[in-house]
């Protein structure tokens, strides 16, 4: 299949080709995307380069919760129509999760599922851990030897052996870089063995810049209640918590994923008294710790004045 950067995802990208052999028979693994997507140029090139080179390295991609690391990599398997296996890795997620086990099916037995791993080995399908640095580090030895180009052999299936499908790609994300994660705002978040991390390719990824984020919320809400200026103003909202976040100060982040829901909300309560004031609070405040909470609608306070009605706090 031939087709551009610029084709296959947006005007910001050049007109490079791009030459892949499109992956048949797999069409239920193939995400479904979205038209309103905007690309970060440098992540989709790592992604891209991953994909479709030779190169046996995995890609890791980091960076804080909601900057869109998970939708981004959907995004490019959407839109370049190609199949993926997804895994969501938590501390008691194994190697055998990815190997794969045996379950009793009914009255005929034992039957051996295969896992996402044996499924992606095989069939030569990418496979995309999200969460991957949640996972204690001695279970990801595993995919070493993978990386490295060795076999996978199945020790429940009397040491089967699968040859890597040469297609085979290993993509993860995490909050972290794989030894720190630049605050102590992500339970769970353990540091990874070098040894594995030197096999993956690193790429971070950030909050969407304002301007295009900016863009992106005018296009998909202008025309409705939501104006420009309002756009303008929740945009300046999200990246004073974000920075605050970042620093350390709160826990709540605030995601592109939850500016559209509050300003999809606020069109849903515009007969409701003061609807940026009701949207935020269940779009995002409401989940927030009490103290979190204040910060929040204090500053969405003093952005919005008396169009966030009135007082600053949550009463």
């Amino acid at each position: 299949m031939k087709m551009t950067y610029r084709e296959a995802f947006g005007a910001a990208f050049p007109e490079d080709e791009l030459r892949f052999e499109p992956s048949e028979g797999y069409d239920e693994f193939v995400p479904r995307g979205s038209q309103d997507f905007v690309f970060n140029v440098d992540l989709t090139r790592d992604l891209v380069m991953v994909l479709l080179s030779g190169s046996s390295d995995g890609l890791f991609i980091f960076g804080p919760t909601g900057c869109g690391k998970s939708s981004h990599i959907r995004e490019v398997f959407a839109r370049l129509k190609m199949p993926m296996i997804g895994m969501t890795c938590t501390e008691a997620t194994t190697s055998a999760d990815f190997i794969g086990s045996w379950v009793l099916v009914g009255d005929d037995g034992m039957r051996w599922l295969d896992g996402p791993l044996t499924i992606a080995v095989r069939e030569g399908l990418p496979l995309v851990l999200d969460e991957m640095d949640q996972m204690r580090p001695e279970e990801l030895v595993i995919l070493n030897g993978i990386l490295d180009g060795s076999p996978l052999v199945i020790p429940q299936l009397g040491g089967e052996v699968i040859a890597i499908h040469p297609r085979f790609r290993l993509i993860a994300t995490g909050n972290s870089n794989g030894t720190w994660d630049g605050s102590n705002a992500y339970v769970g978040v353990k540091r990874q063995n070098m040894a594995f991390m030197d096999r993956m390719i690193v790429a971070r990824a950030a909050y969407m810049d304002p301007e295009v984020e900016r863009m992106l919320l005018e296009k998909a809400f202008l025309g409705t209640t939501i104006t420009s200026d309002i756009i303008k103003k929740a945009i300046e909202l999200a990246n004073d918590i974000r920075a605050q976040f970042l620093a350390g100060r709160i826990g709540m982040t605030f995601s592109t994923r939850s500016l559209k829901r509050w300003m999809r909300l606020t069109i849903a309560y515009h007969r409701q008294d003061h609807p940026l004031r009701m949207a935020l609070l269940k779009a995002l405040v409401n989940r927030a710790e009490p103290v979190d909470q204040e910060v929040i609608f204090r500053a969405a306070a003093a952005l919005f004045g008396n169009a966030f009605g009135s007082g600053d706090t949550l009463s």
